[in-house]
């Protein structure tokens, strides 16, 4: 046990700043071990693009005849492209690691003073190179830039040690460490006071790193036996084991060992591509290096001659090794691949060679010893047949040899490229982009195509050399594939819309870093760019596990394409962040409006989405918030869209009125959506029957491919007596149905004496030409169309048409056509709501309603429809309701009447006027709102207006019925003048 414990009587300062850099290499051991597990390649940043793509959607058809029209919308959904971000310069850890030097330094100097002459003077010297690679003369002190620097530096750390080395022999190691820190002091006074480097303490760790480096090859050679030695001394110390046996469980222990070493060696060296398990270079470096702490104090014995202070020794070692886990975490954290590569090959190739030789040290010294049971670690640095030095100088060779296989110029040269790395992180991190490049260029020259630099130029020349960052990519790849590069450089090719060229790099990138989820993400992206979604979607689904990008892209395409998310949808519709929300809203995932304006991007997509996959009602508040955060939206683009999808969703819930509002403000103001809001305000129009307004809507859009709309609402008004051109031309350019149906239209529309002798003719011209002919004549044309479908079509239209107008006898009539006829649940529940409103039975309408309501059932949208046959069944409203009937559809004439009539007792009697006024100006097809607009204009005094209006009504519907409004308009007049007259003159 006192092995375990050796340090157990020494010095108390001793065992201090012993466990200070115990301490400090075990911090080191665990932040190397915890990179390592991290990977370098994760050091490297992730940057994330996140891209609003659109796709259309179909919202409504409107049937009218024989043609549809659809209103579709853009859903929106967010991809999430990774691309590769800076590699961490690491320069935060340039300070700390000078700090360690200095501190080191400090130990070191104080403890080489207990050394005997000639040993002092070998470690004074030994001090002096340090310092000179050390590069003193970038300190610029006093403006010196040659060995002046140098000269002052060590003539100042030379004289208090030398001083306490031969004049004050028997001071105290404190004392010792004092002086030596007042002498640091003053120096570092000097460098704050006197230097003219910027940074002068991190300028000079990254010209002198060579120092440090140099030291950590030395290191490395130092301990690379340590592991052979732990099997030595682990056989020779364990009970249980015959003597005669224990020279071959060493032999197997060790045998076992430097294959595996061989094997790893191999396989840096490209001698081999084995699938095997081979031995990391730094974990075997860690586990030297822990062994190292105690076989310290078993080569102390080596350098008796130096002193007689055993604690010394060990407190050296840990010096060194501190200062060389330092420069390995730097190197590993800035990912500064070459001089990993150098430190990887000469660890395998130290181990390899240095262990073979102290096998062989080992079997030459100690055989009988091993024989007889008796433990060895006592004596292993004490030789009989080949001294230590001589097995040194053996496994040097072997390692030289190894590397002369490779070439001499190679940990040469990629050492200097490293170094040069590490200068261009330096130059990077001041913010001087052209010195950096240098660097990074000079660092290429010398490492060829190593990653590092390659990387770094290509980051700095992406955005002015597109070309030239290419090309960087695809060096950087050549020796250290990383996934960053990969999809940096398809990036850059699809940049150049070189999209396949793209997709090939991410292949082969996925094929080299398998499994790796950044470049899967994007390959996937980039298949569905060149439009193959499924290979998009079997990637995402590959990876999607642990990755919230690719779930987020998953639940993307997957709304996109209509793709259905399988047995993972709870998985992925889970925990999900803002753009996964966004993304589900698109899948009709509903989610939250926590927002108070759509300015992002996220919330712009989630309440796009939402707005046209939630089925608002009138009674939610969520369409008034809505609203409330698309005027809170500073993006005019994102607004535009947002007030779009808005005015479709309040079209759905049935409120026309604030829906058609801001469509016209979108045609008029929106420089992107103009045309759209113009086309959906044309077919809503044709939905709400209001056809004059519809071929107006088109004809305003002077396009062409517009005509088909243009016409078929001019069939509709009665008005098409301009569009035989447009029929004509069918005749060649339509298919062959448009062929057969212009064909039809031409010869039943456009001839003076028609022959109607197809069900199809019938149903055309009863259809398009009710203005014409009167409800008997309509009714005669049904009985003649042996087709139910078309009967019952045209029948239920030309009920709602008379219905529309005030016939009721006309619905009626139509209505009974189809009653002995069979029904679907669309036609019936049609047949049942126009029967209801065309009739003045309260209870037939309440008997309608019950039937009704079992049957299909009133929808949240339906509420204007609901109210106004529960008033018309003589069931009493609240006045919200009413309000709604009054203002929310001003194409539903019954219901604005009945809301409206409302309102005649209240104080202001312009109320009921004022929202006439606003129906008649949204209505302009209605001779229902426009006679109840005229009469009352007349009760509030406005004749003018009620005048203007009357002439209207003449100019747009039939004879008969103005006649009859002008009865009661000049009968109301007369009253009122006769009232007037009546009254006793002031």
């Amino acid at each position: 046990m006192k092995d375990l414990y050796y340090w157990k009587n020494w010095n108390p300062t001793f065992k201090i700043v012993f466990w200070v850099l115990v301490l400090l290499f075990f911090s080191q051991v665990v932040t190397i071990l915890a990179v390592e597990t991290i990977g370098t390649d994760n050091l490297i940043k992730w940057h994330v693009l996140t891209q609003e793509s659109s796709y259309l959607v179909d919202i409504k058809t409107i049937t009218k005849g024989f043609f549809d029209f659809t209103i579709n919308a853009e859903k929106k959904v967010l991809t999430e492209v990774y691309s590769g971000g800076e590699v961490p310069t690491a320069g935060y850890t340039y300070p700390i690691m000078m700090a360690v030097i200095i501190a080191a330094l400090l130990v070191y100097l104080s403890i080489v003073t207990l050394l005997k002459r000639f040993w002092y003077l070998v470690a004074m010297g030994g001090m002096l190179a340090f310092l000179a690679m050390l590069h003193v003369e970038m300190l610029e002190l006093f403006g010196w830039s040659d060995t002046k620097a140098l000269a002052l530096v060590f003539v100042l750390l030379l004289l208090p040690s030398y001083f306490l080395h031969a004049f004050n022999q028997n001071a105290g190691f404190i004392k010792r460490l004092w002086v030596m820190a007042v002498t640091f002091l003053i120096i570092g006074g000097l460098i704050y006071f006197f230097s003219e480097a910027e940074q002068p303490y991190i300028r000079w760790f990254v010209y002198g790193s060579l120092a440090p480096y140099i030291l950590l090859i030395l290191f490395i050679l130092t301990i690379a036996h340590e592991i052979i030695s732990l099997f030595a001394r682990a056989i020779t110390s364990t009970s249980g084991i015959d003597n005669n046996a224990r020279i071959k469980h060493f032999l197997i222990l060790s045998f076992i060992y430097w294959v595996y070493i061989l094997l790893t060696y191999l396989n840096i060296a490209h001698y081999i591509d084995w699938d095997l398990f081979y031995i990391n270079p730094l974990v075997l470096l860690v586990i030297s290096s822990v062994l190292s702490v105690w076989g310290s104090r078993a080569r102390a014995g080596l350098y008796a001659g130096a002193s007689n202070i055993e604690a010394i020794w060990p407190i050296l070692h840990l010096l060194i090794a501190v200062v060389s886990l330092g420069m390995v975490i730097i190197f590993m954290l800035s990912v500064n691949d070459p001089l990993l590569r150098i430190i990887d090959d000469l660890i395998i190739y130290a181990h390899l060679g240095i262990g073979i030789a102290f096998i062989l040290y080992i079997l030459y010294n100690f055989i009988p010893l091993i024989e007889k049971g008796i433990e060895i670690r006592k004596v292993l640095y004490n030789p009989t047949n080949l001294p230590f030095l001589t097995y040194r100088l053996m496994a040097i060779m072997i390692v030289v040899a190894l590397f002369a296989i490779k070439g001499f110029d190679y940990p040469v040269w990629y050492s200097l490229g490293g170094y040069d790395n590490l200068r261009g992180d330096y130059a990077l991190q001041k913010g001087d982009v052209d010195l950096a490049k240098a660097y990074y260029s000079n660092g290429n020259i010398y490492a060829y195509r190593n990653h590092k630099s390659n990387y770094s130029l290509a980051l700095l020349e992406e955005e002015k050399k597109p070309d030239e960052a290419n090309k960087r990519y695809k060096f950087a790849t050549d020796q250290q594939p990383k996934a960053q590069t990969y999809v940096n450089k398809a990036i850059l090719d699809d940049r150049t819309r070189d999209a396949f060229t793209a997709l090939f790099t991410l292949q082969n990138g996925l094929e080299e870093l398998k499994g790796n989820s950044y470049i899967t993400n994007n390959l996937a992206l980039q298949f569905e760019k060149v439009k193959v979604a499924d290979s998009a979607i079997f990637y995402l689904k590959s990876t999607v596990k642990g990755n919230r990008k690719v779930k987020n892209n998953l639940l993307a395409l997957s709304a996109k394409y209509g793709i259905p998310l399988g047995s993972d949808s709870t998985y992925l519709l889970s925990d999900l962040d803002r753009a996964g929300k966004s993304n589900a809203s698109a899948l009709g995932v509903s989610s939250k409006m926590e927002m108070q304006n759509a300015n992002h991007m996220y919330d712009m997509v989630l309440l796009n989405n939402l707005l046209l996959t939630d089925q608002f009602s009138v009674e939610d508040s969520s369409l008034i918030k809505a609203k409330e955060i698309i005027d809170n939206t500073d993006d005019q683009d994102y607004k535009d869209q947002l007030l779009f999808n808005w005015s479709l969703a309040a079209y759905e819930v049935g409120n026309i009125a604030q829906s058609l509002d801001v469509l016209k403000a979108l045609s008029s103001n929106s420089t992107s959506l103009s045309e759209r809001a113009k086309v959906v305000m044309g077919i809503l129009y044709l939905d709400l029957n209001a056809y004059n307004q519809a071929e107006e809507m088109f004809a305003s859009l002077l396009d062409d491919s517009f005509l088909l709309q243009v016409s078929v609402s001019s069939l509709e008004s009665g008005n098409f007596e301009n569009d035989i051109e447009y029929w004509k031309s069918r005749l060649i350019g339509g298919d062959e149905m448009e062929q057969e149906l212009a064909q039809v239209i031409l010869d039943v529309l456009y001839e003076d004496n028609p022959i109607l002798d197809t069900d199809v003719k019938r149903y055309v011209y009863g259809r398009y030409m009710r203005y014409f002919i009167d409800e008997t004549a309509e009714n005669e044309l049904l009985k003649k169309i042996e087709n139910n479908t078309l009967r019952i079509d045209l029948a239920l239209y030309l009920a709602d048409n008379y219905y529309q107008y005030g016939n009721n006898t006309g619905t009626l009539l139509m209505l009974k056509n189809i009653e002995e006829i069979s029904l679907n649940m669309d036609q019936y529940k049609s047949f049942l709501i126009i029967k209801a409103l065309s009739s003045d039975d309260a209870e037939l309408v309440q008997e309608i309603i019950v039937e009704y309501d079992s049957l299909i059932g009133f929808a949240s949208n339906d509420y204007l429809l609901e109210n106004t046959l529960n008033h018309k069944a003589g069931l009493s409203l609240d006045s919200l309701d009413y309000l709604h009937l009054a203002e929310d559809n001003p194409f539903f004439a019954d219901a604005v009447l009945i809301g409206t009539s409302q309102f005649t007792e209240q104080n202001d009697p312009f109320l009921n006027y004022n929202y006439l006024a606003k129906a008649v100006q949204t209505n302009l097809s209605s001779p229902k709102l426009l006679r109840a607009y005229i009469l009352k204009a007349l009760d509030v005094g406005l004749d003018q207006f009620a005048e203007n209006a009357l002439y209207q009504y003449r100019q747009r519907f039939s004879g008969q019925s103005y006649l009859l409004l002008k009865a009661e308009y000049d009968k109301k007049k007369l009253e009122q003048n006769n009232l007037l007259d009546s009254e006793p003159a002031e």
